[in-house]
């Protein structure tokens, strides 16, 4: 397809050649209180919900298709989430990416949650006494499995991970514990929305295996990645517990294997487990 040039007044953006493609949004039934959604806004949110790590950058048409709109209204949500700076337009690709805007709200959102200001002093005793160790917290919200916050190694090589990013919640340890206990009918949706993408060679990518994983979770309160989500990385998960003793966070220790082999991580789990435990203990006590 030929580049082709979209006019808003005075402006004009040319669409990239070649769209990779995009998943289609599907139209949510609706309930008796849409009559209150602003349309406009809804197509804007679900232009944003695109931008994933996967596809971390979108041109018109790619919006276009995936939306199910005509090329001069996609044009038209790009350009003004572009004006409101939560995108930007690469003008070597015409492909827009989000900005550091939308990465600094959610380092907000991040440290606005609850239980990372109760864990994060326990965290920072953990990490003095393991100065080794990448230690991060997730939490498990509108199905994602989100990095609340973390204390990177001051030893090992830093991980492209930072607060308010999603993982892959079969391909991480943390992502395990917080799916482990989670109703079955859940679970399926998960799969069936997200499906079980393949990062590695080691990757659980059949849904009667993830079961039995999990299960094994359950069964011995800690979650092991081995090069599941990132060649050489490995890393081990422990559940914070709520008043009603259900999972509402989890703690990750994590390291390259050159730097941190599989034997001193699993030498550490006695120490996560006391860690998370001391969490929950203060998250119940807390008033």
């Amino acid at each position: 397809m030929r580049g082709q040039t979209h006019v808003l007044g005075s402006k004009s953006k040319r669409v990239a050649e070649k769209a990779a493609p995009m998943p289609i949004v599907k139209a949510k039934p609706e309930s008796k209180d849409d009559k209150y959604i602003i349309r406009a806004a809804q197509k804007a949110l679900e232009a944003l919900d695109l931008f994933t790590v996967k596809n971390s950058s979108i041109c018109v048409s790619e919006l276009q298709q995936a939306l199910g709109i005509n090329s001069n209204m996609a044009f038209r949500i790009l350009y003004t989430l572009e004006k409101a700076r939560y995108i930007v337009l690469n003008p070597e690709t015409n492909k827009y990416h989000l900005s550091l805007k939308v990465f600094a709200m959610g380092r907000v959102a991040a440290s606005s949650i609850a239980i990372t200001k109760i864990a994060l002093p326990y965290m920072k005793l953990l990490s003095t006494e393991n100065p080794k160790l990448n230690i991060s917290i997730l939490v498990y919200e509108n199905r994602e499995t989100i990095i609340a916050d973390r204390i990177p190694s001051s030893w090992l090589p830093k991980l492209h991970t930072h607060p308010g990013r999603i993982v892959p919640f079969h391909a991480t340890a943390g992502g395990k514990v917080l799916a482990s206990e989670l109703p079955e009918e859940e679970l399926e949706r998960m799969v069936a929305e997200k499906g079980l993408e393949s990062f590695t060679d080691h990757t659980i990518t059949d849904f009667e295996t993830l079961k039995k994983e999990l299960a094994r979770v359950r069964s011995e309160h800690i979650a092991r990645e081995h090069e599941e989500h990132a060649s050489n990385l490995h890393a081990i998960a422990s559940p914070i517990r709520g008043r009603n003793d259900k999972i509402i966070a989890a703690i990750c220790i994590s390291g390259f294997d050159n730097y941190l082999t599989t034997t001193d991580l699993e030498q550490m789990v006695g120490s996560l487990m006391n860690t998370t435990y001391q969490i929950s203990e203060a998250v119940r006590f807390m008033r």
